[in-house]
């Protein structure tokens, strides 16, 4: 954005750049540059705003932790995240269930619209938002 205030040399529509001494399309080009960038921060700020009002910008702390994909479409993104628990060892597998299950309530604790619903694709219970809702 600004080499046409660095680099004209006169040739076209008599602009004369910074190199051959010319200051004033220099300034038009900073100021062109600095409003371009302040126009794209203000929008998408409104922009982000707005969706962050009406939708949210984040999952909440259960779906983050599991994973979006189980919620979205049932199965993990990658076939190992399913085999994790299965190498960790036996010991390691009952701390991880107590630490999931007290992520699950304090998840439920904070948002009370989910219940608990039974998941065809993943053959057991999740607390999940129903449709329809």
């Amino acid at each position: 954005m600004l080499a046409i205030g660095i680099f004209a040399d006169g040739t076209y529509g008599g602009v004369s750049g910074w190199i051959v001494g010319g200051v004033d399309q220099m300034k038009a080009q900073v100021i062109g540059a600095g409003t371009a960038m302040a126009w794209a921060f203000a929008c998408g700020s409104l922009l982000f705003f707005i969706l962050k009002v009406t939708f949210g910008l984040r999952v909440s702390e259960l779906v983050e932790y599991e994973g979006v994909d189980i919620h979205l479409h049932g199965s993990p993104c990658y076939p190992a995240q399913s085999e994790l628990t299965s190498q960790i060892g036996t010991a390691d597998v009952e701390e991880t269930v107590h630490r999931d299950m007290a992520i699950l309530e304090e998840s439920m604790a904070k948002d009370a619209s989910r219940e608990k619903i039974y998941s065809d694709k993943l053959g057991r219970w999740i607390y999940a938002k129903p449709r329809g809702k």
